[in-house]
């Protein structure tokens, strides 16, 4: 017994004396680094002297404040790894954010070695991009500004537009050109919208599309520099939709017929018969001519938008009614979509479709004539006074926005004499159903870690890992999954460990849209949150989910981390993901045995990546034209302007068919 007992405790001491010889082997010990009590300066589980072992010690020397110490092993480390990465694969499914140029730049900063610093964030900046490298990049270039003493310059901006009063008939509108400045452009914003940009820079090009509905609109284009001094140009934006106005107030048979052409824009250019009268820059333009023929008149105003007017030779009083109520009533314009208007009336005119139709366009073209024996001394729409000048005939091309729904248009219109008529336009608006939020791209959201590690998302899926959680992680959270929800870009769908952080929090909640029905998730969303003394730094990572694949890394970082801050990245992120993903439009043009090629007309998709191939259903030429799904195709590889698609099932797709990015 004695015998068999000294053996057990023997083995016992052997194994554990082995164990402690391997740890100790293994341990290379770095400076102590103590602070408030804490020790700084180790890492989780044992250092066998590799690359992630010296980037996570030098991490928490950084914690304590020991830079010294920690640029050592972040040289170490880039001796065993030189390259700045994400993703680095340490062990197993274990991955690691590692960046020991990026945080060596930081720290030579820190200790004023700005060349040093420089050199690190660049080649940081030159393997893996990240905001926080170019932050601390324009840190430098600041200071370098500073030491130089020179005068602080101001920004130039050089829009490609060459007039600052801009006239358009399109509700979308591009801005673009470029901002300029020795001491670079560190921000930029277009009306409303922060342009976002990776890292300040001396020449920057923009190139941003602004929605308006019709109106007019004071835009201001802020360029900012590294030393804060601004240039501000501003743009106004004359949105209209509305044509010409053409009136005849004189016309007699054989003899001169007169009218007027109005309109707001201040510049009217008048055609009759193909032939320019004039070009006027006012809003009001008389004119006249010999009725010896038939008349074709046309008014186009400075936006572009065409109002015509077709009189016959023959035509007099007597035929007046016959003549506007015809079929051959001729309307015509260059902008869509239209409402045409037609029907008679004993003393008023007025050419108006009665019946409900439906618009796929928020803005349609309300068009026609409308006209009397005596003068029309009044006319509006919806109470809205419309009439220039009173007149026989009136011709006119007026914009009415729609609501989402059903939609009431009221017209009416008087004469010299007292009698009115009224007309109800009933119109629907919706969205095509292509465009509708149940079929665009489905984007399950999970929640972000804590830390530097993104082993999370592989633990999360495969073994359902825990998510610990702080109230300035779900702050953030809540900021950029209400951002997703607000924006309607994407089905997003919380997953339920994202779900439970919301429901614990005490902090900012986030009210939770639940999808109208089940959906499949082409994408999920998945990051980290590291909030360290040097700042906070937020990846995020967007995976498909079908090939498990990462499509895109995306990051933000700011060295506060205040409420309003962590409000701003979440909004920055959002940005980001969004210009990742957006709607893309397109068209088949060219079929062959392996798929068809398409060229696209607005945004872009990714590789493996859902679409939508469509035939266009046409409801009303000038109402717009909803779109048949015929089936969904998948993005087989990239083409100059376009991509290769293929069809999911046996469906035929013929060249002009339309591709929608969901």
């Amino acid at each position: 017994m004695k015998t068999n007992r000294y053996l057990i405790i023997r083995s016992i001491i052997i194994f554990w004396g082995s164990i402690t010889m391997i740890n100790g082997c293994g341990i290379k010990n770095g400076p102590v680094c103590t602070q408030n009590s804490i020790q700084y300066g180790v890492v989780n589980g044992i250092f066998r002297e590799n690359p992630d072992d010296y980037y996570e010690r030098g991490i928490s020397y950084i914690q304590g404040g020991c830079y010294h110490a920690a640029l050592d092993d972040f040289k170490e480390a880039i001796k065993k790894e030189p390259d700045d990465q994400r993703m680095y694969n340490t062990y197993g499914m274990h991955f690691l954010n590692y960046f020991p140029h990026r945080e060596s730049g930081m720290l030579y900063y820190f200790l004023k070695d700005f060349d040093a610093a420089r050199k690190h964030l660049k080649i940081s900046i030159e393997k893996t991009p990240s905001l926080k490298a170019f932050y601390y990049l324009d840190q430098i270039r600041k200071e370098m500004i500073l030491r130089e003493q020179r005068p602080a310059s101001i920004p130039e901006i050089l829009l490609h537009q060459p007039e600052n009063d801009i006239w358009t008939n399109q509700t979308h509108l591009i801005i673009s050109g470029k901002a300029k400045d020795d001491q670079y452009i560190s921000s930029l914003k277009i009306g409303p919208k922060s342009v976002f940009f990776k890292g300040s820079q001396q020449t920057l090009e923009f190139k941003e599309e602004l929605s308006f509905d019709p109106g007019t609109y004071t835009i201001d284009i802020i360029a900012t520099n590294l030393m804060e001094t601004s240039k501000t140009h501003t743009l106004t934006i004359h949105v209209d939709k509305t044509g010409p106005q053409i009136t005849i107030d004189h016309l007699q048979k054989g003899q001169t017929l007169k009218g007027w052409v109005s309109d707001d824009s201040g510049e009217i250019s008048f055609f009759i018969n193909n032939q320019k009268i004039f070009r006027s820059h006012k809003k009001d333009m008389p004119f006249q001519c010999i009725r010896n023929r038939d008349l074709h008149l046309k008014a186009i105003d400075k936006a572009g938008n065409i109002t015509e007017m077709i009189i016959p030779q023959n035509y007099h009083v007597k035929h007046f009614h016959k003549y506007v109520a015809s079929k051959e009533s001729l309307y015509a314009s260059d902008m869509y979509p239209s409402v045409n208007i037609s029907e008679s009336h004993s003393v008023i005119q007025l050419e108006l479709n009665t019946l409900p139709e439906i618009s796929y366009q928020q803005a349609i073209q309300l068009k026609g004539k409308v006209s009397a024996h005596q003068k029309i001394v009044q006319l509006t729409v919806d109470d809205q006074s419309i009439l220039h000048h009173p007149g026989q005939i009136i011709q006119i091309n007026h914009c009415v926005l729609l609501k989402n729904g059903e939609n009431t248009v009221k017209i009416m219109a008087s004469d010299s004499s007292g009698n009115a008529q009224i007309k109800h336009l009933k119109i629907i608006y919706q969205k095509p159903e292509v465009y509708q939020l149940h079929n665009r791209l489905g984007l399950s959201a999970y929640p972000f870690d804590l830390g530097q590690d993104v082993q999370g998302l592989f633990s999360r899926l495969f073994f359902w890992k825990s998510v610990s959680v702080t109230d300035k992680h779900a702050t953030f959270l809540s900021y950029f999954i209400q951002d997703l929800q607000q924006k309607k870009r994407f089905q997003l769908r919380l997953r339920k460990k994202l779900m439970q952080i919301f429901k614990n929090s005490t902090e900012h909640l986030v009210s939770i849209q639940e999808p109208e029905k089940e959906f499949p998730s082409q994408l999920m969303i998945q990051g980290n949150i590291f909030d360290s003394n040097t700042g906070i730094e937020i990846t995020a990572m967007v995976i498909n989910v079908q090939t498990s694949k990462i499509i895109t890394v995306i990051d933000v970082f700011d060295p506060e981390s205040t409420k309003a801050i962590l409000n701003q990245l979440a909004d920055n992120l959002s940005l980001q993901l969004h210009e990742q993903f957006p709607i893309a439009e397109g068209m088949i043009k060219k079929i062959h045995p392996d798929g068809f090629d398409v060229s696209l007309s607005k945004g872009k998709i990714a590789n493996n990546q859902w679409f939508y191939v469509c035939k266009p259903r046409t409801i009303n030429l000038h109402l717009g034209t909803d779109l048949d799904i015929i089936g969904k195709g998948v993005v087989k590889g990239q083409l100059d302007n376009g991509f290769e698609g293929k069809l999911s099932g046996n469906r035929m797709v013929e060249i002009g068919d339309v591709i929608v990015g969901m």
